[in-house]
């Protein structure tokens, strides 16, 4: 029992920190890695690279080498309307109601002991109520420390925590006259994420909480506010494929949890990876929304990696509809030494 305990403890305060949240306008979740992206979004108990403090700090400890990643992602509603937000700011009048874009950028440094990573994340969205469109931007640096369970019972276990801090910057566009208003507001705000991984060889368990006791507070405004909490769960199966090329590995999580929406309301990942070469990886996903009453697909993903030696190229495409209006890329560059 007393080591039981040892195990459950971290699973509780996670749990405990996150039922005092409330739920946040900010959006300061960021994307899961390339790799992770061209596999569905999943990866919780999967990944092996820097980018693995963003979905999961305990996956940490699977990094067998130093992991320097370089990473960008952009999603879009509409190409049209993606080219009214780059071409001219007066352009954003034609952006139509509920539009929303993201563009972030990520750039890692890890080994198994410890990681550092500094995140940004821009977004564009018009209001459908109001004749504003608001540009809501954020840095991100995150320290990220995995920590393997030194007691004998549990040395196929690990624990890790990724404390982060925002720096907000929210551009306010108002349409409504003949000139256009603009309003900017800066904030700053604090988190942390916690992370478990258990391993057994062949078979992973993970799951992570993110943005716990986690807040943005603005300038001018008496009150910050607080960010929601996400749970994630997952579990991977890896027979060898790094070691014998043609071999299938498969991960499927279950995420984006708010306690506020309930458990049903998550989102399910699923992935595949298949190392065809020893310089050429192809992957593909599916994401589910709804999966305990109306399941359907939302999202089809795939990707391609390339291993150059040291450096690894990877990229992904997501879509919702097959078709090129609506779009999500992302494409990492890493070197292992």
């Amino acid at each position: 029992m007393k080591k039981l305990r040892f195990l459950i403890l971290p699973v509780l305060v996670v749990v405990v920190s996150a039922c005092v949240l409330a739920s946040s306008p900010f959006d300061t979740s960021y994307k899961p890695t390339t790799k992770s992206i061209a596999m569905g979004g999943s990866g919780v108990a999967f990944l092996d690279d820097a980018g693995a403090m963003r979905l999961n700090p305990a996956a940490l400890n699977q990094i067998n080498a130093v992991s320097v990643l370089a990473e960008g992602a952009a999603s879009f509603d509409e190409l049209s309307n993606l080219v009214n937000v780059l071409s001219s700011r007066s352009a954003l009048a034609k952006l139509k109601d509920g539009y929303e874009s993201r563009v972030e950028g990520f750039l890692g440094f890890s080994t198994n002991r410890f990681g550092l990573g500094l995140a940004t994340l821009v977004t564009v969205s018009k209001d459908q109520n109001k004749a504003e469109v608001y540009t809501f931007r954020t840095s991100n640096v995150a320290l990220a420390l995995p920590f393997g369970i030194l007691w004998k019972a549990f040395d196929n276990t690990y624990i890790g925590a990724n404390i982060k801090l925002h720096h907000p910057v929210l551009e306010e566009f108002d349409l409504s006259g003949e000139k256009m208003q603009k309003k900017i507001t800066r904030g700053s705000g604090q988190g942390f994420d916690l992370g478990l991984l258990v391993d057994f060889g062949s078979i992973k368990l993970g799951a992570s909480a993110s943005d716990l006791s986690a807040f943005i507070s603005m300038d001018g405004e008496s009150q910050p506010e607080d960010i929601a909490p996400r749970f994630a769960v997952g579990a991977s199966v890896d027979f060898f494929h790094k070691k014998r090329p043609g071999l299938i590995a498969l991960a499927i999580d279950y995420t984006d949890v708010y306690l506020s929406q309930g458990v049903q309301n998550g989102i399910l990942r699923v992935g595949m990876e298949n190392i065809l070469f020893k310089t050429l990886t192809i992957r593909s996903g599916i994401t589910a929304k709804d999966i305990f009453h109306d399941a359907r697909v939302a999202q089809y993903s795939a990707g391609l990696g390339v291993k150059l030696g040291p450096v690894v190229l990877d990229f992904a495409v997501v879509s919702s509809d097959l078709s090129t209006e609506n779009m999500e890329g992302s494409l990492s560059f890493e070197i292992r030494l």
